[in-house]
């Protein structure tokens, strides 16, 4: 399945246009990104996952004049498009929405019409000196593989979960339906659950956090959450179970060895990540960085250190990387 930029003007509209063997969508400032149907077709590159990691990978490579095959399974903009204020990315000194930095991202992508194929990767696997990136559609091989596939968070057991779970409990800011409104529970002390936290008060909406210890996240965090009218911190609390009544869930707590209970509208857990490296065998997940052209880059690699920098530099110096092994070939 294709599923191409939305334009970033919504009132101009796009204009989709068939063209046997490939689609093009007319954009923005008139540009054109094109989605190609190829099947078993040799690629100096492929990409997989198109986050902050896999775009520069991707800019780079096209503008040194090397067409990647970009796959992405969700949507442009990985675990960006969940970030309240992005301030440590320099260029913005007054910060941006992470959601507003993907669609630069975006445009940066249309600008050099990189090839993009809006489906999963179901595993990348080396046979000799290929690679083989099987996908919903079919296979597609490479000398190099770029693997930029993020992370996932961490699932919690608790009681009663399942029966909530991704109806009114999230794991994902942008999971969040646009229309969820009232209260919400968030679960987790760290950086992303305070920012998940304002995120959600910058909305409107009245949220409770609750850690079993003391909060984990950037002391800045923690000053804005503690000034917002909207937010509430329940430190030393542990969280027990969970039971939807009508519309509204009941979370069971535990603080201090007294049992409370907080009534919430939707839930929301930041309780970490880990890397999402489903799509490679246990052999080369174990061994890539023996693996010739292939290369871990952004958070897949970086655990805690997740950086929309970070993930860019990675992604840039995979990117250098093949094309130099390129030039030695030939």
């Amino acid at each position: 399945m294709f599923c191409l930029f939305q334009p970033l003007n919504p009132g101009k509209g796009a204009k989709v246009e068939n063209m046997g063997e490939s689609e093009s969508v007319l954009l923005p400032q008139s540009a054109t990104l094109t989605v190609s149907k190829a099947k078993g077709k040799m690629y100096a590159a492929v990409i997989v996952g198109a986050g902050p990691a896999g775009i520069a990978a991707a800019v780079y490579l096209r503008r040194a004049g090397v067409d990647p095959r970009v796959f992405e399974r969700d949507e442009i903009g990985g675990l960006l498009r969940n970030a309240h204020l992005v301030e440590n990315y320099p260029g913005f000194p007054e910060g941006i929405g992470g959601p507003e930095l993907v669609e630069l991202f975006k445009r940066h992508l249309v600008r050099w019409r990189i090839d993009i194929r809006m489906e999963e990767v179901h595993t990348v696997s080396k046979e000799g000196e290929v690679y083989k990136v099987s996908s919903e559609s079919g296979e597609a091989f490479a000398k190099s593989v770029i693997v930029a596939t993020g992370t996932r968070p961490k699932r919690i057991d608790i009681q009663g979960l399942e029966d909530v779970e991704m109806s009114r409990v999230f794991y994902e800011v942008r999971d969040i339906p646009p229309t969820a409104k009232g209260n919400f529970l968030v679960i987790g002390g760290g950086d992303a659950a305070f920012d998940y936290a304002l995120n959600l008060a910058s909305r409107d909406i009245y949220v409770d956090i609750v850690f079993r210890g003391e909060p984990r996240c950037l002391a800045l965090l923690l000053e804005r959450a503690s000034r917002s009218e909207k937010i509430r911190t329940h430190a030393g609390t542990e969280l027990k179970s969970v039971r939807g009544e009508e519309r509204q869930l009941v979370f069971m707590m535990e603080q201090e060895g007294t049992e409370k209970e907080i009534v919430a509208d939707y839930g929301l857990i930041a309780c970490g990540r880990e890397p999402d490296i489903s799509v490679l065998p246990p052999e080369l997940a174990e061994n890539w960085k023996e693996a010739s052209g292939l290369y871990l880059v952004g958070d897949v690699r970086r655990g805690n250190y997740r950086q929309v920098g970070i993930s860019v530099g990675d992604g840039i110096l995979a990117a250098m990387s093949i094309i130099e092994s390129m030039g030695n070939e030939k």
